[in-house]
């Protein structure tokens, strides 16, 4: 479904991306691990066409997206939950999921959207008419997946699950994720590298703009040196 190849990447003179290659086949969850500064975040802001690469290409499923604007890649399939959630403070709840289903393929799928993600994170119906603002973290995160999900996106991509979240709060959302991971391709990317690493088929770990190693994700949660350098093993 993605295809990056040989990707560079600056933010103003700065060099952030540095050649990264990658792939997330159909159906399947890819994580991208690393330290914060790793280029994480600005990885997945130029695959949603928020940055424009200085070379290289991003291909959705066989097409290059890397020259379309962020709305033209969002209405070919690719939804994101941002990193730091972003949800709109002042809408509601409701008003938030709804601002989601901006594709034609979502809209004629609301309600049945509706009750997909509310099933799947019912403090959502409970907050129903709430300002998204005056929610917990934890439960702002669990609306931007929600307000990703109403779109019925193709290829999801997340930036930073886990940021700022408690821990109890950052299971139960691995425990959803599990379940939207059997429904769509998933790019996920994140600092939390044990719990990623238990929720993904295949990992690339990213260092200063650069992917060091990749294979599957469990044999990566087993190397000495991925454990020592970052679950503190």
């Amino acid at each position: 479904m993605i295809e990056v190849q040989d990707l560079h990447v600056f933010i103003g003179e700065n060099k952030v991306l540095h050649g990264v290659s990658l792939d997330v086949r159909p159906k399947e969850t890819v994580a991208v691990v690393g330290a914060n500064g790793a280029g994480k975040t600005t990885l997945i802001r130029t695959l949603m066409g928020l940055l424009k690469p200085a070379r290289g290409k991003v291909l959705l499923d066989g097409t290059d997206i890397g020259s379309l604007a962020p709305h033209e890649i969002a209405h070919r399939g690719m939804a994101c939950v941002p990193e730091g959630r972003r949800v709109f403070k002042d809408l509601t709840v409701r008003e938030n999921l709804e601002m989601g289903a901006f594709r034609k393929e979502a809209r004629s799928r609301l309600s049945e959207s509706f009750e997909w993600v509310t099933e799947m994170f019912p403090i959502l119906r409970e907050r129903w008419n709430q300002r998204a603002g005056t929610l917990s973290g934890g439960e702002q995160q669990m609306l931007a997946i929600g307000r990703a999900l109403m779109a019925r996106p193709v290829v999801l991509l997340i930036d930073e699950l886990s940021l700022g979240l408690a821990p109890l709060i950052v299971k139960d959302i691995f425990e959803q994720l599990r379940r939207i991971r059997k429904e769509m391709t998933v790019l996920l990317v994140e600092q939390n590298v044990e719990m990623t690493l238990k929720n993904s088929d295949r990992a690339y770990v990213m260092e200063t703009g650069r992917l060091v190693r990749h294979g599957p994700s469990a044999e990566l949660l087993g190397d000495p040196k991925i454990r020592e350098a970052y679950l503190g093993l």
